[in-house]
């Protein structure tokens, strides 16, 4: 009988829980303990009844929630072992949202300790396809010494530990490099919708991007990741060194990002006063239209750059397999700048041979006729 219709007849949980009982007769003669995500049981506690006692329930919450004594207790209260199983707020990010994963994960920790959990499950998403592993290691380590230690781990006093216990080296830097990057990160990427991978990619003429990014001072932004590049870019530490340089990619690309929606507001204003302008005496059209040109072929430059450092960050913990799919972005993007620089030099033709300007969307869209 199909799925659904095992549901209809049964019920989703009781379905549910025939498929743990049957996987769990499987894994059983082995020695091993089934593993299960609360999902299903914060459906419906009733499940709790249907499945082996033996099970391990791992219990995940992402969010900076007050409590979550509430999914801790109910667990419990079937007569399971848990995991608590807070998240690295790494998915569809450049660099995880240190901010938001510490605080998740130093409560999460904290109430389990108290409850006397089973113990930790950390867990970092890389559905996107794209996220490294090596941009990780700071939220995962943190949850770490969380678990390891009795006391709460102090967000402070981890970060001044870093550099030496992970980099090997007794410099302050990199744990400003840290503090810079979730400062950046937080600002910029402040919602699931605009995650800093979309905002990576996403065209910076599209008006839902371009309001969202209007709010934040783009120059203090790209400032702040320069700083943070400098460093990253002129040293580098004894131990786990391409660590290191995946922070240094992700200082590269939030600075791209500021720099792209500007690049786009300069297009904007310089093409504005070509129109406002064309035609009058000493007219500085031909400039303006030259200067438009130049930025796409900036942001042209700066995809190409970056392809080569993401390419061999990825090289360096994964397999080749879905490279291919993540560099025919950054090829998709460097081409759609090469054809509006194109599109920018035939409209300098056209008003060089008297043509009206067209309107910047036609341009930017392919539009020109």
């Amino acid at each position: 009988m199909e799925f659904q219709g095992l549901v209809a007849q049964r019920g989703l949980s009781q379905v549910y829980a025939e498929h743990i009982r049957a996987m769990n007769s499987i894994i059983a003669p082995s020695g091993a303990r089934i593993m299960l995500w609360d999902d299903g049981i914060e459906n419906d506690p009733a499940i709790m009844s249907m499945i082996p006692k033996s099970a391990v329930i791992v219990n995940w919450h992402y969010g900076a929630e007050k409590s979550f004594l509430k999914y801790i207790n109910l667990i419990a209260s079937g007569g399971f072992r848990q995991m608590v199983a807070p998240g690295a707020n790494n998915w569809n990010q450049i660099y995880p949202d240190i901010r938001a994963a510490l605080i998740n994960e130093r409560r999460f920790i904290d109430e389990g300790k108290a409850s006397d959990v089973f113990g930790l499950f950390q867990t970092v998403w890389h559905d996107d396809g794209e996220s490294l592993f090596e941009a990780t290691w700071y939220p995962v380590l943190y949850s770490a010494a969380g678990a390891w230690e009795k006391r709460s781990v102090d967000p402070a006093r981890f970060q001044a530990d870093f550099p030496s216990a992970f980099f090997g080296i007794d410099d302050a830097r990199y744990a400003r490099d840290i503090a810079a990057l979730t400062d950046v990160q937080a600002r910029m990427a402040d919602s699931y919708d605009y995650s800093s991978d979309y905002l990576f990619w996403v065209d910076p003429f599209d008006p839902r991007a371009d309001a969202h990014m209007a709010k934040l001072d783009l120059s203090a932004l790209r400032l702040e990741a320069e700083d943070a590049e400098q460093h990253l870019l002129q040293n580098a530490p004894p131990l786990h060194a391409n660590a290191a340089r995946v922070m240094f990619l992700a200082a590269r690309k939030y600075d791209f990002i500021g720099r792209k929606f500007q690049a786009a507001q300069e297009v904007r204003d310089y093409y504005g006063e070509a129109q406002a302008r064309a035609g009058q005496p000493h007219s500085p059209t031909g400039r303006d239209l030259a200067w438009c040109k130049y930025w796409f072929w900036e942001l042209r430059d700066r995809y190409e750059e970056i392809q080569p450092l993401y390419a061999a960050a990825w090289r360096y913990e994964n397999r080749e397999s879905h490279l291919a799919s993540n560099l025919q972005r950054y090829d998709v993007a460097t081409q759609l700048n090469i054809e509006r620089a194109d599109r920018f030099y035939d409209v300098t033709l056209d008003y060089s041979a008297g043509k009206p300007l067209p309107p910047l969307d036609g341009i930017l869209n392919g539009g020109v006729p």
